[in-house]
């Protein structure tokens, strides 16, 4: 891993502080995650002035100049813990009632419908949209790629969840509902996901570059496939067994015995290493 030199720290230490920020907190975070940004781009092969104007572009699109209080009030350690604790109490809930309404539905109690409605509001509508907009925040992505990634995600995953509930309850158009979220996560989010991991690996040497290609490959063939197979499945649709098995298939041969590999070769180079 590449580090800065202390001269380097300084100087990021000194634009930040020259900024409209009055937080001396949160300056010293800016510099940390700054330097951060500037370290993993230049593992992948940037030089620092490439990496120093692209990690300022991430954390300041609009110039350092501008007044940042609300775009970046969640990037100080208490916010976040307070942003993890307020994700961990709302999941929790949800998955108290919508447990709850599985045993009142086992049972035949009254209620088990008013619970799953709750649980998949809850969970759709509060949990889904806080937990996005906090991984959005902490990490700071302003790039057009990781942006999309964030809202394609968030879009499809409330669409999913939404006719999830509507066929639950045998309500209509649950299967468009269905559909849609399966398009969009299928085909748009889970590509941009595996995009980026396999751009993040960098220059990793436990793996060979086509290795690294087709074990993200793998993995999003894998999710994808066995998330279309549980939709024709859901719905009765004919392919669902072919898309089933090769998903399995493709999880057992490919992903899996490269990511054996990859993490023995990581736990060797760190033991190695130590």
């Amino acid at each position: 891993m590449k580090k800065l030199s202390k001269q380097q720290i300084n100087e990021i230490a000194e634009m930040i502080s020259g900024s409209s920020i009055k937080s001396r907190e949160l300056k010293e975070d800016l510099t940390d995650h700054i330097c951060c940004l500037i370290e993993d781009d230049m593992e992948k092969g940037l030089n620092y002035e490439e990496a120093e104007s692209r990690a300022i572009k991430a954390v300041f699109p609009d110039g350092i100049e501008k007044n940042h209080k609300k775009d970046l009030w969640l990037i100080t350690p208490k916010k976040q813990k307070s942003m993890k604790s307020i994700l961990f109490i709302l999941s929790y809930l949800a998955l108290v009632i919508m447990t709850g309404s599985f045993v009142f539905k086992a049972l035949h109690w009254p209620g088990a419908g008013t619970m799953l409605i709750v649980a998949s509001s809850l969970f759709t509508f509060v949990f889904t949209p806080v937990f996005f907009m906090y991984i959005y925040r902490v990490t700071l992505s302003k790039f057009i790629s990781r942006k999309s990634m964030y809202v394609l995600g968030f879009i499809g995953i409330i669409i999913l969840l939404t006719g999830v509930a509507f066929k639950a309850f045998h309500w209509p158009y649950a299967a468009i509902l269905l559909g849609l979220g399966v398009l969009i996560i299928s085909f748009f989010f889970l590509p941009l996901i595996f995009l980026a991991l396999y751009r993040k690996s960098g220059h990793s040497t436990t793996l060979k570059d086509w290795q690294k290609k087709l074990l993200y490959l793998g993995a999003y063939l894998s999710s994808a496939f066995f998330l279309i197979a549980a939709y024709l499945k859901l719905l009765h649709w004919p392919g669902s067994a072919i898309l089933l098995v090769t998903s399995i298939f493709v999880l057992n041969f490919v992903f899996l015995p490269l990511l054996l590999i990859k993490l023995s070769r990581d736990y060797a180079a760190n033991a190695s290493e130590a």
